[in-house]
Formats: C-alpha cells, structure tokens, sequence
C-alpha cells in the first residue's frame, strides 16, 4: 500500500464489504472482491474460453488467440488493451493495458498454472 500510495494513488477498504478498493494518480478505482480485481467496468468485451492454459500467446493454442477467436466483438485491439484472465479460470476479459498493467494482481494465470 505505501507503494500506491508513492505513486499518487490511494488504498481504502469498504466497512460493509471490507473489499480493498484501489485508486490511481488519474483517478481510475479498481475494486479488489476476494482479493482479485475486478476490471468489468473497464472491459470492452469478455468471452468464456475452454482449457486456458495460463499463457498470453496470440497464436496457435494461446490463451489470448482463443479469445480472439471467441471474442464476440473481435480480436482485441491490442494496440490499447489486452485480455484479462479472470481468476474462475476461464474467463478471459479484454482490458485498456492503461488499467491492467497499474492494477497489479495475482490473478487466473496464477490460478490456471496452479492447477497444472
């Protein structure tokens, strides 16, 4: 949290939920429910993706080139955002990287490679 915080952001958490909220310089707020963030009000489009392996490749059996391929809106737009791998393992979220990468989180790539 002093780290957030050296870098102009703030850390709070909510009394009825006791979920930590985090907030940057720019003002973009990311819960964390359960310890994981919590980036769909941030996400253009989100797809279910069957036997995700933990991995961020774009091609052949890469988790980002199923979701791709899945995507209801399209191939990301990778040029501004990425996809999240949701922490239930089989969600994958595309994201704004100006959101994703600042928010750090241990999340479904953690969980996937976990149950490799």
């Amino acid at each position: 949290m002093v780290k957030w915080g050296n870098k102009g952001g703030t850390v709070w958490q909510e009394i009825d939920t006791q979920t930590w909220v985090y907030k940057d310089a720019s003002g973009n707020v990311v819960r964390y429910p359960n310890g994981y963030p919590d980036f769909s009000p941030y996400e253009r489009q989100r797809v279910d993706v069957p036997d995700l392996q933990g991995n961020h490749g774009r091609t052949g059996n890469g988790d980002f080139a199923k979701a791709d391929a899945a995507a209801p809106k399209g191939k990301a737009n990778y040029g501004l955002n990425t996809w999240h791998h949701h922490e239930n393992g089989k969600t994958m979220q595309e994201v704004p990287k100006k959101i994703h990468r600042p928010f750090t989180h241990r999340g479904g790539v953690s969980n996937i490679k976990k149950k490799c």
